[in-house]
């Protein structure tokens, strides 16, 4: 498990709301708050006292953390002070924290089975604040209670409540894994739903249609033709365009009218005077020459 976060909202000795990331690994937290502690330990292991020491008296105390399964999945942890933990699931598609259960029991067994918490006396001592609490004079103090007396009876009966233990956390665990899976079924539930009202809502816009779903489709396959037969159509226009064009540019100039021509006329005179000749001479072979170009 790692934290990667602390959440806390009205508590003694600090500000009035705060949200403080936590890097993997060893972090110091500098304060001269002696909630601080506190306020990070109190929702994953409740106590009596926390309420005394968090508690501000200006209004509802919160605090929470965030925290990685084993897996690496993000989950919240928040608690008010006076009530229940509530545990929270981050959700990628809606990228929030949906609720998951506010079951105590369920709580711990996903501490302990999910994230490998170890029990809340060996957890409480990762977190070192002063001299007195460093693992070398915590050592000296076990050590010199083992050297006391051992009740046989009592550590018998004490397995035994251990063991049973085990075996109840055991079904917590599977019931708190069915509670999930429940939940994630709703959740898809949900999302079967949504996607069922919304084939229908189409289903019914295509019913509100003049055309069937194969004429649509007819229509559609015509209407992408038509674009490609529009560009056709604007081809083969250009192309007409260009070879009027070139046409107009390859007309040669119109010739010059004969009647102005002076040789014309000329010519016309010959051929009188020669077809006259024919008549006075009687002569008519003399008027074929008035033919001759």
């Amino acid at each position: 498990m790692q934290l990667t976060e602390l959440l806390f909202h009205k508590v003694k000795d600090l500000p009035g709301q705060g949200q403080l990331s936590l890097k993997p690994g060893y972090v110091a937290i500098v304060s001269k708050a002696p909630s601080l502690r506190v306020a990070v330990i109190a929702p994953l292991c409740p106590a009596p006292d926390d309420q005394k020491r968090l508690v501000d008296g200006s209004g509802p105390t919160r605090v929470g953390v965030g925290l990685t399964s084993g897996d690496g999945s993000p989950y919240r942890l928040l608690r008010e002070l006076g009530g229940n933990r509530q545990l929270l699931k981050f959700d990628s598609g809606t990228k929030k924290f949906s609720p998951l259960t506010e079951d105590q029991l369920e709580i711990d067994s996903f501490l302990r089975v999910e994230c490998g918490m170890p029990p809340s006396d060996a957890y409480t001592g990762f977190f070192v604040l002063e001299v007195n609490e460093l693992p070398s004079l915590r050592g000296k103090a076990a050590a010199a209670a083992s050297e006391a007396y051992v009740d046989q009876p009592k550590v018998k009966a004490l397995k035994d409540e251990l063991e049973l233990t085990k075996k109840f956390e055991g079904m917590q665990d599977r019931l708190f894994k069915v509670a999930q899976r429940l939940h994630d079924l709703k959740l898809l539930d949900e999302k079967v739903k949504d996607a069922e009202a919304d084939v229908k809502a189409v289903e019914a816009e295509l019913g509100r249609s003049p055309w069937s779903p194969e004429q649509m489709k007819e229509l559609t396959a015509k209407a992408t033709r038509a674009k490609e037969d529009l560009k056709k159509r604007d081809d083969a226009l250009n192309d007409i365009v260009k070879r009027r064009q070139r046409a107009q540019q390859n007309v040669p100039p119109p010739p010059d009218p004969f009647l102005k021509d002076p040789w014309f006329y000329g010519g016309m005179l010959g051929g009188l005077v020669l077809d006259g000749l024919a008549v006075m001479l009687r002569k008519p072979y003399i008027g074929l020459f008035g033919l001759l170009p």
